[in-house]
């Protein structure tokens, strides 16, 4: 299993040229592909999405939250915080499903190198 942020489910869904969307492709492909909750509500509050890629993404599964989840985003964040870095929310929630889990996470972005822990993809 592997999973994409929302900066590659844009991407994709905007037939942009970028590598990562080329692995996503595979993964879709594949059927390996999972969703993260929190890219799943990202993507569909999006106004101009269509609903056929609503379809796409509401069918795929869906990474389930571990028990004392919201206490490690919380942690991982202020950590990353103290550091002077960025960690914006979403991208934390995101960052600590992929680790609870240990599935990698195909990305465009690069302010999910700063969690520990969490494998990325062609970064």
């Amino acid at each position: 299993m592997i999973c994409a942020d929302t900066s590659v489910w844009v991407a994709f869904l905007n037939d942009q040229d970028h590598l990562q969307v080329e692995k996503f492709k595979q993964a879709l492909s594949d059927n390996v592909l999972g969703m993260i909750p929190a890219v799943l509500s990202e993507l569909i509050s999006f106004p101009k999405i269509e609903r056929g890629d609503i379809d796409l993404i509401s069918k795929l599964p869906m990474i389930e939250l571990k028990i004392g989840y919201w206490q490690r985003v919380g942690n991982s964040r202020r950590e990353i915080l103290k550091n002077g870095l960025k960690a914006r929310l979403a991208d934390a929630l995101i960052a600590q499903t992929c680790i609870d889990a240990k599935i990698s996470l195909i990305t465009i972005d690069d302010d999910f190198r700063h969690y520990t822990g969490l494998g990325l993809v062609l970064l």
